[in-house]
């Protein structure tokens, strides 16, 4: 058992005996700030007028912050501060919207080669929608799955760049905004995120 433990440090090239170099340690805080472009897919079920769409886009400042276990696994908090954008109803009011968001997952990573990784990201994320017009205010506060997919390339030792995706959120409402929007109904929020950045590795 002890030759065997020996003999597996060590592996066979051109007829000499090299050893195995190790794995380097991954593990470690991190941190980092992105751009977000969030991208909000917003479909309104009237009752009592046509359907229309909503849709919006906003730019934001992304910051987060993680732990990496080993190279194949990773804990990570995200934060997006979103900024402003509006639409106009078949009433012809114009609605201004703002969102921000935060999220807490498990980030599976692949090491494709010693610089460039792809990852996933399965967790939970909290979002912040809120719609206002003369008149008329209203703000949602929704939490549920989240997902995203993305990769990124290691410039320095402790230095990487990054792009990914990541689905925000998926959710119906009802909408009773008298005045604003054509009556009572449901709409349909579809929102993700896509995301460049950099990451300091401690």
């Amino acid at each position: 058992m002890s030759a065997i433990a020996v003999l597996s440090g060590f592996a066979m090239a051109g007829g000499d005996i090299v050893p195995v170099e190790p794995l380097a340690d991954e593990s470690g805080f991190y941190v980092g700030l992105g751009y977000g472009y969030i991208d909000i897919n917003a479909d309104y079920d009237a009752l009592a007028r046509a359907p229309f769409n909503g849709d919006t886009n906003h730019n934001s400042f992304m910051a987060l912050a993680g732990y990496q276990i080993n190279r194949y696994l990773a804990i990570e908090g995200r934060y997006w501060a979103g900024g402003d954008d509006s639409f106009t109803t078949p009433t012809g009011r114009n609605v201004d919207t703002d969102i921000d968001a935060w999220g807490i997952y498990v980030k599976p990573i692949y090491p494709v080669t010693g610089k460039i990784s792809v990852y996933g990201l399965l967790g939970y994320a909290h979002v912040k929608y809120k719609m206002s017009a003369p008149l008329y205010s209203e703000t949602w506060n929704e939490g549920g799955f989240s997902w995203g997919l993305g990769a990124s390339y290691r410039i320095t030792e402790n230095f990487s760049i990054f792009a990914d995706y990541t689905q925000l959120h998926h959710h119906s409402h009802t909408w009773d905004a008298a005045g604003v929007g054509p009556g009572p109904g449901t709409i349909k929020l579809d929102t993700g995120s896509w995301n460049i950045g950099f990451i300091y590795k401690f």
